[in-house]
């Protein structure tokens, strides 16, 4: 049972741009703000006490947070049971619920019921929705020059063509796919929007399916369009109920756990491989944008990158209204206080202008160790990040990533995978040229994963296979798609050719055959940059077989599977070539060479 407490918003306050020439007076505030919201959203509460509809107009402008006819869109974290209660309960608040996952519900609310909200025992904690990042660095008729790399063509002719395999591309848009039907893509494609806005929104979903069906022509193509963490769980579930044995998805999110393989998105990508599903997903564009490491004292509470440096600058020079996205977590998922704000600088010409400031109070009880920003730049030039220590009883091991925003002056090699790449159930797709001698992609994401609970040692390695980028779709251009994003879906349509002929293979064995074919680059075995190597998919299983003969099927000739079972070999692809109640006449030649 929800008991709705409604009461007044208790003002958060929350620090203006201050001209300090140095770090002294930066992120020592004592700020007081409800534990249980995120510091954005105590932020919007401060300019809706503050300011009334006009100050939340101009916060929302500045900010990321998305706020609509005076309702705030937020996920609630809470128990899978109490979401259930607590969905019931967000009409009685004047709020829209957009979707429910598991342990999360994302919903939009009035900005005035967000304290009441928290003030639910049920909620565990109240954050702004979490979006995904297309991974490509920037961005007629055409095929992935990765086709031939890969060598699929000796597929396709030997008949492997993906043939009644069912693939979901999970993507952030899919623009134009409707003027590809028939030619770069099949002739229908099953549709799912999940966001509730369209299926378009950029071409991204849309090269990403180019290639797929390039790789796996007869593969059926289903696209699912999401935006929060919780729309990635319906699609995933979707595509369970739809049978579909592959799933690609170029996206990356910035924070969502400790790193080391768990966590909400790990567990849908681990629900999709128990029933049966290949998950490919990108291993993210962050190696020169990630730092990670101990902390240490700058001197005034700040964080140390290097020897008195206690601002890491953004080497890209940043224009006016750019996004700017900025995450940070740290190795105490056990909950025992540490407390580690997040800030962002602009230099001004003579100092650095402290912007804003993510200022979770774990030590109050905010549930996780994770600090978020997401502002628009309000001012053309130089920004930098900051991490400060609110109040802690040990050094802990923290991870930065600022994606899309070129490298930062101090980055760490390796543990820079996005999430859920660190998922040990996804095959993360580095990003290797096309061209050979295929060296690895500069910004390409390197593993190990972050050790248990976060932790800078141990770690799994990633990412698990060398995909291809700079490569030509009718969305982007000619060897213009490029990125962690275009090499996924290779490794996903390489995954369909191999269900194709080897239907009773499991997601870990199509793995296992991809991981072995693979030809190895970089320090010899599967090592943290290149995984097992460059995605190949060497000799088709039944490149010895002729094809078989059928007869009343004019035109049309059809290569026989591996199966150690021919009987399932020849009702697979009658299954294919004629509905169920044809009659079909088979010659077999069965010649293995």
């Amino acid at each position: 049972v929800i008991v709705l407490l409604f009461a007044a918003a208790a003002a958060a306050v929350v620090p203006g741009p201050s001209t300090a020439q140095g770090p002294g007076s930066a992120g020592q505030d004592a700020i007081p703000a409800n534990p249980k919201l995120a510091w954005s959203l105590n932020q919007l509460l401060f300019a809706y006490d503050g300011g009334g509809a006009a100050g939340v107009q101009a916060f929302s402008d500045a900010s990321a947070v998305e706020v609509q006819d005076g309702t705030v869109a937020v996920t609630i974290h809470a128990t899978p049971q109490a979401i259930q209660e607590i969905s019931a309960s967000i009409p009685d608040f004047g709020g829209e619920i957009h979707g429910a996952y598991g342990p999360r519900l994302v919903a939009h609310v009035p900005i005035d019921a967000l304290v009441p909200l928290a003030q639910l025992e049920q909620v565990a904690l109240i954050t702004e929705p979490r979006r995904p990042v297309l991974l490509e660095p920037e961005v007629g008729r055409y095929t992935t020059e990765g086709l031939v790399a890969s060598n699929a063509p000796a597929w396709h002719t030997a008949g492997n063509q993906g043939a009644g395999v069912r693939i979901a591309v999970i993507d952030a848009g899919f623009t134009g796919y409707a003027n590809l039907l028939g030619s770069d893509l099949p002739g229908s494609v099953v549709t799912y929007d999940w966001t509730g806005t369209g299926m378009g929104g950029s071409t991204h979903g849309t090269a990403c399916a180019e290639i797929v069906h390039d790789m796996a022509p007869l593969a059926a193509i289903y696209l699912h369009k999401v935006n929060f963490t919780t729309d990635l769980g319906q699609a995933v579930d979707q595509a369970i109920a739809d049978g579909v044995d592959v799933i690609s998805m170029s996206l990356g999110w910035t924070i969502d756990g400790p790193g080391d393989g768990t966590g909400f998105l790990s567990n849908i990508v681990k629900k999709a491989r128990q029933n049966g599903v290949f998950f490919a997903t990108a291993a993210g564009n962050e190696a020169g944008e990630t730092w990670h490491g101990t902390y240490q004292n700058y001197g005034d509470g700040h964080h140390q990158w290097a020897p008195g440096v206690w601002i890491n600058e953004l080497t890209d020079y940043l224009y006016a209204g750019e996004l700017i996205r900025i995450g940070l977590h740290w190795d105490d998922w056990s909950g025992t206080g540490q407390d580690y704000d997040l800030e962002l600088y602009r230099w001004n010409g003579a100092g650095w202008t402290l912007e804003t400031a993510s200022r979770n109070r774990q030590s109050a009880g905010y549930a996780t160790p994770e600090e978020w920003i997401g502002i628009y730049a309000p001012l053309g030039g130089t920004y930098g990040i900051a991490v400060n220590r609110h109040s802690a009883t040990r050094d802990v091991c923290f991870r930065v990533l600022a994606p899309k925003m070129g490298e930062l002056g101090h980055f760490s090699a390796g543990r820079n995978l996005t999430f859920p790449a660190d998922a040990a159930e996804a095959i993360s797709a580095a990003a290797l040229d096309v061209k050979t001698p295929y060296p690895l992609e500069s910004y390409s994401s390197r593993g190990p994963t972050m050790g248990p609970g976060g932790a800078c040692t141990g770690g799994s390695t990633k990412p698990d296979l060398g995909g291809y980028a700079n490569v030509s779709t009718v969305s982007y251009g000619p060897s213009f798609f490029d990125g962690t994003s275009s090499a996924t879906p290779h490794v996903a349509g390489a995954a369909a050719l191999v269900i194709g002929a080897l239907p009773t293979y499991s997601p870990g064995q199509v793995q296992s055959f991809l991981e072995q074919r693979a030809l190895d680059q970089g320090p010899p075995g599967k090592d943290n940059a290149y995984g097992s190597g460059r995605l190949y998919l060497g000799t088709p299983p039944n490149g010895g077989n002729t094809p078989p003969s059928i007869s009343g099927l004019p035109d049309q000739v059809l290569a026989m599977n591996s199966s150690q079972d021919p009987a399932i070999d020849l009702w697979t692809y009658a299954r294919v070539a004629e509905s169920s109640t044809s009659d079909l006449t088979f010659a077999i030649d069965n010649a293995p060479t």
